[in-house]
């Protein structure tokens, strides 16, 4: 399965792409996550912020291609000030997942959020694990397919 969605891609100039087309969850996220080697440190208008390294991008970048299953829902990436990566998932109008990626620890923190009921569950996935990204990949299956 193909998602088809509209996707903002944020550049380090800070303007937006948009299109409209059919890509894999996996290349999907890792050409989002590519496009932030662009990034120079101070990028946040805000407060003070950093880039991660360009080989943790790359790894993370290769880690979504490899292992995220095709037909799971893709994320929107986009970077935090401390240099960590974060992935959100709109699953349903109740159903959001929001990941944060440590790209020096290789571990991310994971929320599902349950909007309507105001609960979330939280835990710390081990991203060195050869299976991190497929059992996250079919979890948001799951959910999608439970919150239909």
């Amino acid at each position: 399965m193909r998602i088809h969605e509209t996707t903002v891609v944020y550049r380090a100039e800070q303007n937006a792409e948009q299109t409209d087309e059919l890509i894999a969850a996996g290349p999907k996220a890792a050409t989002q996550i590519r496009l932030l080697n662009s990034l120079l440190d101070d990028w946040h208008h805000d407060e003070p912020s950093r880039v991660p390294e360009l080989d943790e991008l790359e790894w993370l970048a290769n880690r979504f291609e490899q292992d995220y299953p095709s037909d799971a829902p893709a994320p929107y990436i986009f970077p935090n000030p401390e240099g960590t990566i974060t992935a959100l998932w709109k699953i349903s109008a109740d159903i959001q997942v929001e990941v944060e990626f440590n790209l020096s620890t290789q571990t991310a923190e994971r929320w599902i959020h349950n909007i309507s009921e105001l609960v979330a569950q939280y835990d710390v996935v081990d991203l060195k694990t050869e299976n991190a990204f497929r059992d996250m990949g079919a979890r948001n299956v799951e959910l999608a397919t439970t919150s239909c």
